[in-house]
């Protein structure tokens, strides 16, 4: 008990913030204490089992074997049954969110947030790809309720690195960009349907974006780009302390406000006066406004 006790904390601690405070890394390691009690039993290795011992053959006596006859069915063929891939065995972590702990995924609820097929509002200008409630809803792909922090938890219990957010300095009249850091991710969509209906094939959740100028696909222009565990910030103001993507809602963001969970490798600015808008949704995929669907996250 002892040894688990101090690999779990080892683990949270090697993850946490350059500079974080004792306080900080203490909230960590409880949220993900709290999930590896979730997580742990699926991890564990079957015990290995004795080799069942070959009965050994009886004997048969000498026969003189019957001619062929016409009648007699020909000997049947044991062939082997075709395996099938097993579904991802998901366990709920937190609200809204499911960690699978062998296939190395986490999904998380969400609903359509904006109206794209509106005849009066063709154009949905996007900055982020998923944010939370009451938040950036109007500029966002999907909503979903599942924390941010609570995310970040369980994608370090998958042992994923998170690194910083991106950001921009004005260096006199220049403004010049440090890219976001972290592990690498993928991140696909799908529908969600009730239990009894398949699912739908997931999607990369790119392919809901275009270019507001010819309404190319997005990745058709960024194929070598891709997302990152950036992790947000922690935010120390006037005696508080808070994870700054629970309190301003960025989950997955497009443009680079500093801020998000998950950021884009390539950075685009949000800022209208140093880059004009580029990214609308893309109405030939985006399914209808506030259908329910799932995001997935995994390791690159």
């Amino acid at each position: 008990m002892n040894t688990r006790r101090y690999n779990l904390r080892a683990f949270a601690f090697g993850f946490g913030w350059p500079g974080c405070s004792e306080r900080e890394k203490c909230r960590w390691l409880h949220l993900i204490v709290l999930a590896s009690l979730i997580v742990l039993p699926a991890c564990k290795t079957q015990q290995p089992t004795s080799p069942t011992p070959h009965p050994q053959p009886t004997p048969i006596a000498a026969s003189t074997p019957a001619p062929p006859s016409a009648t007699t069915p020909a000997p049947a063929l044991n062939l082997p049954t075709p395996s099938t891939p097993s579904a991802p065995k998901l366990k709920d972590l937190f609200p809204h969110i499911r960690i699978d702990a062998v296939s190395k995924l986490i999904e998380f609820d969400g609903i359509i947030s904006v109206d794209a097929h509106n005849e009066h509002t063709p154009i949905v200008n996007l900055e982020w790809l998923v944010c939370s409630p009451d938040s950036k809803e109007h500029e966002s792909l999907v909503m979903t309720k599942a924390k941010p922090s609570h995310i970040h938890a369980a994608l370090l219990l998958l042992g994923l690195n998170n690194g910083k957010p991106g950001t921009w300095n004005w260096e006199g009249k220049q403004l010049t960009a440090t890219p976001p850091t972290g592990d690498r991710l993928t991140i696909t969509v799908r529908l969600s349907q009730p239990d009894n209906i398949p699912s739908p094939s997931e999607v990369p959740l790119t392919d809901w974006v275009a270019t507001l100028k010819d309404e190319r696909p997005f990745m058709q222009q960024f194929a070598e780009d891709y997302f990152v565990f950036s992790g947000s910030n922690m935010v120390h103001r006037n005696g508080q302390e808070w994870y700054q993507a629970d309190r301003e809602g960025g989950v997955i963001g497009l443009t680079c406000f500093s801020n998000e969970l998950i950021s884009w490798s390539r950075m685009f600015s949000p800022d209208s006066g140093v880059q004009e808008p580029l990214w609308i949704a893309n109405a030939k995929r985006v399914p209808r406004f506030q259908s329910p669907v799932i995001i997935t996250v995994r390791r690159w």
